[in-house]
């Protein structure tokens, strides 16, 4: 049995990244190019969840203005539902309250209902939507934690 652990993403890691979030969100998945942009601009609040060497999932946000904001995270499909997605981002939210942020925001599909949960689990309410975010025009519902 492997321990988990949260660390901060690598450039060596983005492959693995890609393959989860390609698997996690189909034709909506970030590019690779956007994955090295965010490592660049944002390096220290992207972290994987990383077991015997393999990476298990992902969460990476940024600081915009006065607030933080949560682009991606996921989990490998075969190893959801077992809290890697919950130490993840209490890991990111963490990283944001010691930099002082106040508040945190992200995007979900609307008809996301489980990510959506997930989300209000940890703390998220509705902060307004986001018109047509999607390729095929779905809304995204914006949503916030004061932390």
């Amino acid at each position: 049995m492997c321990i988990v652990n949260i660390r901060e993403a690598k450039l060596r890691d983005i492959g693995d990244i890609l393959d989860i979030e390609k698997r996690s969100f189909g034709l909506e998945a970030f590019s690779a190019k956007f994955f090295f942009f965010l490592l660049r601009k944002c390096g220290n609040l992207f972290f994987v969840a990383e077991a015997c060497n393999r990476v298990l999932g992902y969460v990476v946000g940024c600081i915009e203005g006065e607030y933080g904001h949560i682009y991606s995270i996921a989990v490998d499909p075969a190893f959801r539902r077992r809290g890697l997605g919950s130490k993840l981002l209490e890991k990111i939210l963490e990283e944001y309250r010691q930099m002082g942020v106040k508040k945190v925001i992200l995007e979900v599909r609307e008809s996301n209902v489980t990510a959506r949960r997930f989300y209000e689990k940890h703390g998220f309410r509705f902060g307004g939507r986001r018109k047509g975010y999607y390729s095929n025009g779905e809304d995204a519902i914006i949503m916030e934690r004061i932390i």
